[in-house]
């Protein structure tokens, strides 16, 4: 309903992303590079912290919801299985417009997955992108791609892999040219 997306355009609305090479976001429901990235689990708390988080049911079983310091917005077709498991701690909504009426007026982020993203491009909610490029190819099944031109880049940093980090990374902040 377009009332609702409207409802919420005085918001500021991120997404936060990392990806391999190609796009690689996702295998079977879980982040190809798991554990293997701390420098980007790092980013996303220290980015999210204090926030709302948008994210599809496969990405809320992924996690492990409750994230502190953060509200959830689980998006599903599976209500009633959603809320049996993350219900207590994340409000639950069966479409991507209702998550947005739902979202405050500042620092709610799109986290995934592949069909949230789609939809939150699809819309132009997105103000600010904040992606990470994680540096190596994964096998994966869930993909991110956007429009670079519709984006222009405000930042980059980029850490080589370490001890602590099998692959090297570069954060990118991405803001909407309007």
């Amino acid at each position: 309903d377009l009332g609702e997306e409207l409802a919420c355009r005085s918001c500021m609305i991120s997404a936060i992303v990392a990806s391999g090479w190609a796009g690689e976001i996702g295998h079977r429901g879980v982040v190809p590079w798991l554990g293997r990235v701390p420098n980007d689990m790092k980013h996303f708390r220290a980015i999210t912290r204090g926030g709302t988080l948008v994210m599809g049911r496969v990405t809320a079983d992924s996690i492990k919801l409750p994230l502190a310091g953060r509200t959830a917005i689980i998006v599903t077709s599976r209500v009633n299985e959603t809320l049996e498991r993350h219900g207590g701690y994340s409000l639950v909504v069966d479409s991507f417009n209702a998550a947005l009426a739902l979202v405050p007026d500042d620092k709610t982020f799109i986290v995934g997955g592949a069909s949230i993203y789609r939809q939150a491009l699809q819309t132009g909610v997105i103000d600010v992108l904040y992606r990470t490029v994680i540096h190596g190819n994964f096998k994966a099944d869930a993909f991110f791609s956007f429009d670079r031109t519709a984006f222009e880049l405000a930042s980059t940093r980029t850490f080589p892999p370490d001890e602590k980090n099998e692959f090297g990374c570069t954060f990118e902040v991405l803001k909407k040219i309007v």
